[in-house]
């Protein structure tokens, strides 16, 4: 994984052209990745969730328990041109360490 694709936002972690594979919690179609954040913020049990950016409305928001780490090896994660793969600052992705929010 490129360290060009991630960026950190405050309480988000971002990887660019990511998706996280796996169960999800609900699916919603929302204007912006900001309105999917805000869904996944409101659920207790929302630590990530992957946006399907759209030019044309609304956008895919998939909202997971699942979270990733990079000292620990995912195949969760997959390469997924037009989604960005959103997680809760809940652990330092380098130690795994705990750091506020979500499950540890």
């Amino acid at each position: 994984m490129s360290p060009s694709k991630i960026a950190v936002n405050g309480a988000f972690v971002t990887l660019y052209e990511y998706s996280l594979k796996g169960p999800k919690l609900e699916r919603h179609s929302c204007r912006s990745m900001v309105d999917c954040g805000h869904l996944c913020l409101r659920k207790a049990k929302c630590f990530s969730f992957n946006f399907q950016v759209s030019t044309v409305g609304s956008g895919l928001c998939e909202l997971s328990e699942q979270t990733i780490s990079l000292n620990e090896e995912s195949n969760t994660l997959m390469r997924t041109p037009g989604f960005v793969f959103v997680q809760t600052v809940t652990k330092d992705l380098v130690s795994g360490l705990p750091l506020f929010l979500g499950n540890t």
